[in-house]
């Protein structure tokens, strides 16, 4: 059996005649879902969609609402009926190696980095975000016909009256592609005027201490992925964006939760890319702000961001040993090269596995 990689990235095709209808339908939560907003689809008749390029953006406003973190959405393989769109997302090109069988990477979200073509002023944290996604499949265990692809979080940042919300597709981006290459313009129902909840939602902000982190002040992959467990099953997974802290390695992060409610005690992990997972047990939230900082350093030496420092980590850095740029996989003190000081942090922690 083939397995089939569907790309989002390039899609500048000639569009072709195309018999598949497409519906993105967008809706907001109620209750206690108030500040989740989510983005599903319809397919019917013709080829199968391949993959999703979708602009929302909340109208400007003071005070006015940003998005502040997505959840909902599918990594790995499609495998019905619990697959569906998401393994190619915004960062999938920036993390795969195609020469690693343990490929899937758990830092992938399907918000495009603000860096990256088309996207200067979007993100987690902005009142826009460019969301892309694919999917891939084995012959008939494709994405169903109808189906979420993800729930966006709304931050209404303070604001008390309703925040106007425009979807649209990406046209850089290829818009929505089927599976016979062709680009087609989806039906986009009306989507909702964002209502702010009537209580506050639950906020989380902090610190955490990544270790090594000297040659920038946010590492080139600013994304840290929050995990909040209640007891032993994993309530909500959050992506926020890193920002410079007080001190050298310390970053700065906050986001607002989509499901979970106030009480606890939860368990809350921290990763971010090259980063070992660390949890902070005991956390009580309320209703409002909550900060939750990491207790201890994360420590570094995940290459292949499998929670676990060990061979396949040391081939990922040999493999760019000596090289200089952004980015590179073994830079782990962010630099922008590869060498002793990355090797010696490597060394350190070898064989050390995540929380």
């Amino acid at each position: 059996m083939k397995q089939r990689i569907l790309l989002i990235v390039a899609m500048l095709l000639i569009a072709t005649p195309a018999f598949a209808a497409v519906t993105v339908n967008v809706t907001q939560g109620s209750g206690a879902d108030v500040c989740n907003v989510t983005v599903a689809y319809q397919a019917t008749g013709g080829d199968k969609v391949r993959a999703f390029a979708l602009d929302l953006t909340i109208e400007a406003n003071t005070p006015g609402a940003i998005w502040s973190g997505i959840a909902d959405f599918n990594r790995g393989e499609s495998n019905k009926p619990a697959g569906g769109y998401g393994i190619f997302p915004g960062q999938f090109r920036n993390l795969i190696n195609p020469a690693d069988p343990n490929w899937l990477n758990q830092n992938y979200y399907p918000v495009a980095p603000p860096n990256d073509v088309d996207s200067n002023g979007t993100g987690i944290g902005q009142r826009k975000v460019i969301c892309e996604l694919g999917t891939l499949y084995k012959d008939l265990n494709e994405p169903g016909a109808v189906g979420k692809l993800f729930t966006l979080i709304v931050d209404f940042n303070g604001a008390t009256t309703p925040q106007g919300l425009t979807v649209a597709t990406n046209t850089v981006r290829g818009k929505v592609v089927l599976e016979n290459g062709s680009s087609v313009d989806p039906t986009i129902n009306a989507p909702p005027t964002l209502i702010p909840p009537a209580g506050a939602a639950v906020n989380i902000a902090g610190d955490v201490n990544l270790l090594n982190l000297t040659g920038r002040t946010v590492p080139y992959d600013a994304n840290l992925t929050i995990e909040i467990y209640n007891g032993a099953t994993l309530f909500e997974t959050l992506v926020a964006t890193m920002t410079a802290g007080a001190t050298q390695g310390i970053c700065h992060y906050s986001t607002t939760c989509a499901v979970t409610t106030p009480g606890g005690p939860y368990t809350v992990k921290f990763k971010a890319y090259h980063w070992l997972k660390k949890a902070v047990p005991g956390v009580t939230l309320v209703a409002g702000d909550n900060t939750v900082n990491s207790i201890n350093s994360l420590k570094n030496g995940d290459v292949d961001n499998n929670n676990g420092v060990g061979n396949n980590d040391y081939a990922l850095m040999r493999g760019n040993w000596l090289k200089n740029g952004a980015s590179l996989k073994g830079d782990l003190n962010d630099d922008g090269q590869v060498g002793n000081t990355d090797f010696s942090i490597l060394r350190g922690n070898w064989l050390l596995n995540g929380d």
